[in-house]
């Protein structure tokens, strides 16, 4: 009835005499495995981060390019018309890369934004909320920026509803990315003490400006830009409820 020693044999008396050690073995191998796999999907990410970051640093080169009076025969062009050419290169990128289009929408409206071109900006903060809302979904990096746009653009067309809107809508997301991205809460507690301004409720506007003084002053330091904005709408709200 004997017959030679399987392979199969073999390995499975060796484990049952070597329970111990091949345990050990293999958690070290799933471990290096594990890692291996953590640091190429690392890798992956961060070449992706890069690519993305030279496209934006390329998109915006290429707006100052198209400054150059010599290519519009000593015609001066106005920092608008560049943005709405950039608009317009943005709207031939491909359908692929959706963050960048988003990423680069909300570039190009916060611009207009900078410039007094509230009606530009909200033509390409309403483009740059639908595709991000579609194609990235509502807790997005990009959506919240677009929502923050029109937020800007809600509160200076006196859209004082639709900014609390979307001021309730932005408020728990930003809350939960605090961590990651604390100037985006910062932001939407100064725009929440802002609307409480528009609206007239001084003390909720204290509290709200304090709330984002705090939170800026604690994530972000005492002379970053964020929390020099809390600071004075603090000061204007403290000064209405004087």
């Amino acid at each position: 009835l004997a017959q030679p020693d399987t392979a199969a044999y073999r390995l499975r008396k060796f484990i049952a005499r070597n329970k111990l050690s091949v345990a050990a073995a293999g958690a070290v191998v799933v471990a290096i495995l594990a890692g291996a796999g953590a640091a190429v999907w690392q890798g992956r990410l961060a070449l992706a981060e890069q690519k993305r970051a030279e496209e934006v640093k390329e998109f915006i080169a290429s707006i100052f390019r198209d400054a150059n009076p010599y290519a519009e025969e000593g015609k001066a062009v106005s920092a608008s018309e560049l943005l709405n050419r950039a608009k317009e290169q943005i709207d031939v990128l491909s359908t692929s890369r959706p963050e960048l289009r988003v990423e680069l929408l909300n570039l190009v409206g916060s611009s207009l934004m900078g410039l007094g071109d509230t009606a530009g900006a909200e033509t390409v903060g309403t483009e740059a909320l639908a595709e991000s809302l579609r194609l990235l979904g509502p807790d997005h990096a990009q959506t919240v920026q677009a929502r923050l746009l029109m937020v800007d653009v809600h509160r200076f067309r006196g859209r004082t509803p639709a900014m609390g809107q979307e001021l309730a809508l932005l408020k728990p997301i930003v809350t939960r990315a605090a961590d990651a991205r604390p100037v985006d809460l910062v932001r939407t507690l100064v725009d929440g003490a802002h609307l409480a301004v528009d609206e007239g409720r001084q003390y909720d506007a204290v509290a709200a400006a304090q709330e984002a003084f705090d939170v800026a002053t604690a994530r972000l330091g005492k002379r970053h830009r964020e929390t020099a904005a809390a600071a004075t709408i603090l000061a204007v709200s403290g000064v209405m409820l004087a």
